[in-house]
């Protein structure tokens, strides 16, 4: 299981890393079509308590008093952010082909330079006493039904075979001045990769594209 989550977030860090250059991005639809969820779902409520919300902005740390948002584009903001929540230095390692540093946490792993961008994967569903979600009230241990009633699409990355997408993703924006490489001829999009164990959430991941490759 651990070596299929290490996989998972080089994956997903590296197609961030190596093609989140463009700023501005507008809006724009999913990336991949979408499997429409039963009608008697229930979508979950959007996030409106003390929260950790992973956005395509970055991390929205939301307190009754306010809110403060740590973006992707430096990797020693998101450091300090989450050290600051766990009360404890990462453990870090380096990947020197892709050249890109791992911070690691219980649960939480920060990936990226430190004098460029990040994205961050988190396994837990909790950090420092808040709950981490998406934007749409995700988290860790949504079930796919869920998901696919906020809004998330099915990805094509099916790794064993089984016919069910390992991942699915969320929140897509499109990126002026990129391609997609699922959709060739239509404008790249970002959006919150979610892992998926069987048919539950496993991982939360941001941000991630599909115009970059590994």
């Amino acid at each position: 299981m651990l070596h299929r989550r290490l996989l998972a977030i080089s994956f997903v860090a590296v197609l961030c890393l190596t093609g989140c250059a463009p700023s501005s991005p507008g809006t724009g639809g999913p990336a991949a079509s979408s499997t429409s969820p039963p009608s008697s779902a229930t979508p979950p409520s959007p996030v409106s308590d003390a929260a950790l919300v992973v956005t395509l902005d970055g991390l929205e740390v939301q307190r009754t008093d306010g809110a403060d948002v740590v973006g992707y584009a430096d990797t020693a903001d998101l450091v300090a952010l989450i050290e600051g929540l766990v009360g404890a230095a990462p453990e870090v390692s380096r990947d020197d082909r892709h050249e890109v540093d791992f911070y690691n946490w219980p649960g939480v792993t920060v990936i990226g330079s430190v004098a460029g961008p990040a994205s961050v994967a988190f396994t837990a569903s909790e950090l420092g006493g808040l709950p981490i979600t998406t934007v749409e009230g995700l988290a860790v241990g949504s079930t796919r039904e869920e998901a696919l009633s906020a809004g998330a699409w099915n990805g094509g990355w099916d790794a064993d075979g089984d016919g069910t997408p390992e991942f699915l993703g969320i929140g897509s924006r499109e990126v002026p001045g990129t391609e997609s490489m699922t959709h060739p001829g239509s404008v790249g999009t970002q959006f919150v990769f979610l892992l998926m164990d069987g048919d539950l959430v496993e991982q939360i991941q941001a941000p991630s594209n599909d115009f970059s490759d590994l």
